[in-house]
């Protein structure tokens, strides 16, 4: 006899299956968020590149979501509620610039920034509601971190031009910055979902993509490191068994001064950063930083931006600084998140900027009880500094992740604070 439509084993059996196929979308979409694009091609007639752009995802993340009903539906209300004032204020920025500047270009790229904080934004309500991802998420990223360093050019990493999964060494340090506390997540986690091999396969993970920024040269990378272990250095005892104070500090000024010395030992660039200064022809920030100033004598520019097309060009030309460095880089951009945010969306964007590293310092400054947390606002730290050298936001994969860095920080600290309370 079949089952009848009120059958509670049928309606089970249809709800599991709806749960699987958004597992399986979700997963894959986590993966690719750290493997990055994977170029399938067999001749002319077929070329597939998937993962290029992750807020091309969105669209069957929203399906994966649908098909789910075991969500916290409260908690993407309660997420977005922490940004305000910064996320507003940049969007506004942002769309202010749009309707001065109006393309089709900045229009493109304001839905694509929408779109990567969405993919974060759903990835992260998964990861913290669904009890089906408690044992999964972790290891769809590790596979896509392990994918990520399959195709980095290790053998290449003293080339000044390099150029791997990502466009540059920068950007994919700020990605390993910010991908960091995720692979953590198995070690510092709730006590119930720790297991020892996930915890020395997310160590190992780390370390390899440490390792990357060490090799790599990337000096906007050793920088942000070095913030990341000098706040890791001041802030870790108090997770500790309290000790004697006066071997404390010992500690802390040995381990610092190894610190200055890894740096300086591991990035001979920093040698030439006097000869930089001075020398305008060199790979220099001083001479584009001076470009991105210069224009805003331009008070519309400095006030409302330009918005998010490649606008840069233009100005840079526009400008004795500029014109002198753009023979020689091409840049196409400020090289400083700061000065991008100016010309993206003027000064509401850059003060919504400056809103979410407020929101994050709060956080860190009210000593949360718990080391998860503490390690996504001090890995978000470090990228805060990348970015004064770098506009690696600018790259959709690490846009994606630092939304799910700062989600996750703003949820571990406060909105979903028990759910790691058995730490």
């Amino acid at each position: 006899m079949p089952d009848s439509p009120s059958d509670p084993s049928r309606n089970w059996k249809s709800r599991v299956n709806r749960e699987s196929i958004s597992d399986a979308i979700y997963l894959t979409v986590l993966f690719f968020l750290a493997a990055g694009r994977i170029h399938l091609g067999w001749g002319e007639r077929f070329d597939l590149k998937i993962g290029e752009s992750i807020e091309n995802l969105s669209v069957v993340l929203l399906l994966a979501r649908f098909l789910r009903t075991d969500f916290d539906i409260g908690l993407p209300k309660k997420l977005t509620k922490a940004l305000i004032p910064g996320f507003p204020l940049i969007l506004i920025g942002l769309t202010v610039a749009g309707i001065l500047h109006p393309t089709v270009e900045t229009f493109e790229d304001i839905l694509r920034f929408l779109g990567q904080f969405l993919v974060a934004l759903l990835l992260v309500e998964w990861i913290v509601s669904a009890r089906s991802a408690r044992n999964k998420w972790f290891w769809a990223f590790l596979l896509g971190v392990i994918a990520l360093n399959l195709r980095t050019p290790w053998t290449e990493l003293s080339d000044p031009n390099l150029e791997g999964p990502f466009p540059h060494r920068n950007i994919q340090a700020g990605f390993s910055i910010l991908a960091a506390p995720l692979l953590l997540m198995p070690l510092f986690g709730a006590r119930e979902h720790r297991t020892v091999g996930k915890a020395a396969l997310g160590l190992a993970a780390v370390a390899v993509l440490v390792a990357f920024i060490l090799l790599s040269h990337s000096r906007s990378g050793m920088i942000a490191l070095l913030a990341i272990g000098v706040l890791v250095l001041f802030q870790i005892p108090r997770f500790l068994p309290s000790g004697g104070k006066g071997a404390v500090w010992v500690v802390r000024a040995c381990a610092f001064l190894v610190l200055l010395v890894v740096v300086f030992a591991m990035v001979p660039r920093f040698r030439q950063f006097g000869q930089e200064l001075a020398d305008p022809y060199r790979r220099s920030r001083i001479p584009i930083w001076a470009a991105s100033v210069e224009a805003w004598k331009d008070p519309t520019v400095l006030l409302f931006g330009i918005g998010m097309e490649d606008s840069f060009d233009r100005i840079l030309l526009d400008t004795p600084q500029g014109n002198l460095n753009y023979r020689y880089r091409k840049a196409h951009y400020p090289h400083g998140l700061y000065l991008q945010w100016v010309y993206w969306g003027g000064m509401t964007a850059l003060l919504g900027w400056v809103a979410l590293i407020g929101g994050v310092g709060r956080r860190l400054a009210e000593r949360p009880s718990r080391i998860l947390p503490f390690l996504f606002g001090a890995a978000l730290v470090g990228y805060f500094i990348l970015e004064i050298f770098e506009s690696a936001l600018r790259d959709p994969r690490v846009a994606a992740m630092f939304w799910v860095d700062i989600l996750l920080l703003f949820h571990f600290s406060g909105v979903g604070a028990e759910e790691i309370a058995n730490e």
